[in-house]
């Protein structure tokens, strides 16, 4: 019996995509010893992946899309972790919000850059 995954659907080929750039991002890691999590790696193969296939498989898109749906989900250890550790974290609670504060207000600043940048890309290419 042969395993046909065009056959059985594409989220299974979407699973496996984003499980394979996992992994060959924790091993990225491991044999490279930066000091960073293994999805991080795994994240950029995916979109140099994306990059050169210019498009989003149908699996690829609907086991993304599902993910998304539960991605709340993922918060909840980080809140318990918070709330676990509050006295640990307590001393360095005002560092922490600035931190906080200062890095969402860089991102949005970077992102609204990076849309003007793009926008006004768009709009040289639309007028040749």
């Amino acid at each position: 019996m042969r395993l046909d995954l065009a056959r059985m659907g594409g989220g299974l080929t979407g699973l496996l995509v984003l499980l394979a750039c996992l992994a060959a991002g924790e091993g990225v890691v491991a044999v490279s010893g930066l000091p960073i999590p293994g999805a991080v790696p795994g994240m950029l193969l995916l979109y140099a992946i994306l990059l050169y296939r210019r498009r989003v498989g149908e699996g690829l898109a609907t086991v993304s899309a599902g993910l998304l749906g539960w991605l709340g989900l993922f918060f909840v250890p980080a809140g318990v972790g918070i709330v676990a550790f509050a006295e640990l974290l307590r001393p360095v609670a005002l560092e922490i919000a600035v931190v906080m504060v200062a890095s969402t207000l860089i991102t949005l600043l970077v992102t609204a850059l990076a849309m003007v940048l793009l926008m006004a890309r768009a709009a040289r290419r639309r007028s040749r």
